[in-house]
């Protein structure tokens, strides 16, 4: 990255944490993750990925416990050069974790609601988007679901997943197993049952079959076997209801597209004896329709409430 580009991305960064901290004068989350942005990435090492979890961690008993984040915990981000700080978007708190804006690296976006993890929340439902800018819209609907559900925790990549294409590791938050986003992954999993919810976007027209080229949702569990939970199969139904039962395929079952087999955040998660992962692959045309109307977008969110 070119000295010029490096300060105005730096100026950029710096702005928005200026208007974020505190109120944000009528910002939306989906506005807020649009402007993170980062023209390069850095990968962790593998310390500092152990480091990141341990600090997300921290911040979830914080979060649990006092509804704030502790000193130790916002120093022990900022010995990786990540902020943690307190936003108020659209007259609601979240502790938002980010590159400080000295040092851009590409390391994610992470927004925590307080009100849900104060207290103790038997399950946690996490949202990602690790494909932001690729996968189009994917960033606004995972944060749009967060909004409407009882999510605690919101995930979504800053770096391009293929500005790192050539070099390796590369910048694919998805695939690549030593990434901040990954220490996210796994703190907060480690911390209660967890449910996470991965958008995706696809094209339905590229998709190689026809009964794939109609479909408007594929989901996922990260796993080759065709037999899914109960869980699962009532998000199927649901998602079902509101978008119509014949646009749906489950990998392993009505399809074998997009089944996230490979998946970091999937192949974690499916070790551990408690947590699950869903893909949640939607088509452009749904994605573009999820922009425009908020009554659809409303009726897909709901289906995500219960797990």
């Amino acid at each position: 990255m070119t000295r010029t580009r490096s300060v105005a991305m730096t100026m950029l960064i710096a702005s928005v944490l200026t208007v974020a901290a505190g109120s944000a004068n009528g910002v939306t989350l989906e506005a807020f993750i649009r402007d993170a942005r980062a023209s390069a990435y850095g990968a962790p090492s593998i310390g500092e990925m152990d480091e990141f979890r341990l600090a997300v961690a921290s911040l979830l008993d914080d979060l649990k416990r006092d509804g704030e984040p502790s000193n130790a915990t916002i120093a022990a981000f900022r010995a990786l050069d990540f902020a943690c700080e307190s936003v108020t978007l659209s007259e609601r708190r979240y502790i938002v974790v980010r590159d400080t804006p000295e040092h851009v690296r590409g390391g994610g976006l992470y927004v925590f609601r307080p009100d849900v993890l104060r207290g103790g929340a038997a399950t946690i439902t996490f949202t990602q988007a690790p494909h932001v800018r690729y996968d189009l819209f994917t960033g606004e609907i995972a944060a749009r679901v967060f909004e409407r559900t009882d999510a605690a925790v919101l995930a979504v990549n800053t770096a391009h997943r293929y500005v790192n294409r050539a070099l390796s590791p590369g910048s694919d938050l998805a695939h690549e197993p030593v990434t901040f986003f990954q220490a996210a992954t796994i703190a907060v999993c480690d911390s209660a049952e967890t449910v996470v919810y991965q958008f995706h976007g696809f094209s339905a027209a590229n998709r190689p079959s026809e009964f794939d080229r109609r479909l408007s949702i594929i989901l996922s569990d990260g796993r080759q076997s065709s037999v899914k939970s109960a869980r699962f199969n009532g998000l199927v139904r649901r998602l079902g209801n509101a978008v119509g039962s014949n646009l749906i395929g489950v990998y392993g079952v009505n399809t074998n597209a997009l089944g996230a087999v490979t998946n970091a955040q999937a192949r974690h998660i499916n070790a551990q004896p408690r947590g699950s992962f869903v893909h949640v692959e939607l088509s452009d045309i749904l994605r573009s329709a999820l922009r425009d109307d908020k009554t659809l977008m409303n009726t897909l969110s709901a289906a995500f409430r219960d797990w």
